[in-house]
């Protein structure tokens, strides 16, 4: 199959829609995260610094326990997939809500955090994972102020473990899972359009080799007969081939006619040719054959009265 023209045209739209496919696939895989990112921490730029200003966290770089398990408490309630950090002014982790034994580094970094709040980089914008060294999460934080100095950050991770993975978001979002069905669904349609239309393109062409395979087969002898739209009303390129290709048949089949007539007329000239030619040749031998037997019987008056006679009779029949 792939050796035909349809075949090959085939394969190629169906090597370039999986391509494609791909592609769309693997750039919907490696935005959506960054979306869901950057929607997340939009939508939760402020709640560190709305946790701060409810009650104070830090006091002359004392917590504040009760408060601090009060936040704790209430967003494990709303969201627990949300971790709360609370930092001295150097990033070193005060407090967590982590579990115990989850924390896998003692300080945050503060470049993301004093970015964060700088608002000088769009989001998302993203910070030191405690739990996983390797990874990076979107967080919302905010400076505990005491008397106008920074005393502290309150740093707020925005999403848990669960959607670590890419495989792990797609399970969890319906968007995504009807983003990517709808991507192959698209494909598959496309496939089968491109299926119906290269055939129906192809179609005459297909149709055209035929022809010009019985023609050859028939020792281009073969009438070649096209239907109506290879009569120029179609302009395009077969419809051309079709033409030329009719036009070259008829001249060829005219050819091999001439030719077939004037090797007929050959060889009836050369049968003509070799009938007159038999009879004086057969005098001829016989006569010679006779002046071989004879020839020292005769004497050479004889001789030449002999041959004479015979050149004489040859050049008769000739006329």
């Amino acid at each position: 199959m792939f050796k035909t023209l349809y075949g090959k045209l085939i394969f190629s739209l169906l090597l370039i829609l999986t391509v494609i496919t791909s592609l769309f696939i693997t750039l919907t895989l490696i935005t959506a995260p960054l979306y869901q990112q950057e929607i997340t921490q939009k939508l939760h730029a402020k709640l560190a610094s709305s946790l701060v200003n409810e009650s104070p966290l830090l006091k002359e770089k004392e917590i504040n326990k009760p408060a601090l398990e009060t936040v704790f408490h209430n967003l494990m309630v709303i969201n627990p997939s949300i971790e709360v950090y609370l930092t001295d002014i150097d990033g070193k982790i005060l407090a967590f809500s982590a579990p115990p034994g989850k924390v896998k580094q003692d300080y945050i970094n503060l470049a993301p955090i004093i970015t964060f709040l700088k608002k000088t980089k769009n989001m998302p914008i993203l910070g030191d994972n405690p739990r996983d060294i390797q990874s990076k999460k979107v967080f919302s934080a905010s400076p505990i102020l005491h008397n106008n100095n920074i005393e502290g950050y309150l740093y707020v991770v925005l999403g848990g473990e669960k959607y670590d993975s890419v495989v792990n978001l797609i399970k969890g979002s319906y968007v995504l899972q009807f983003t990517v069905i709808a991507i192959i669904s698209a494909v598959l349609i496309t496939l089968i359009a491109g299926i119906v239309i290269f055939n129906l393109v192809t179609r005459r062409l297909r149709f055209l080799a035929q022809e010009m395979e019985k023609f050859k087969l028939s020792d281009f002898q073969h009438e070649v007969i096209l239907p109506v739209v290879y009569d120029g009303r179609l302009v395009d390129e077969i419809g051309q081939i079709g033409t030329t290709f009719r036009e070259m048949s008829e001249r060829i089949s005219q050819q091999v006619k001439q030719l077939s007539a004037t090797d007929a007329s050959r060889r009836e000239l050369v049968a003509n040719v070799s009938h007159d030619l038999r009879t004086p040749l057969s005098s001829l031998q016989g006569y010679l054959e006779t002046l071989a037997l004879k020839f020292d019987e005769l004497s050479d008056t004889e001789k030449k009265i002999t041959s004479i006679f015979h050149i004489a009779r040859v050049n008769a029949w000739g006329d």
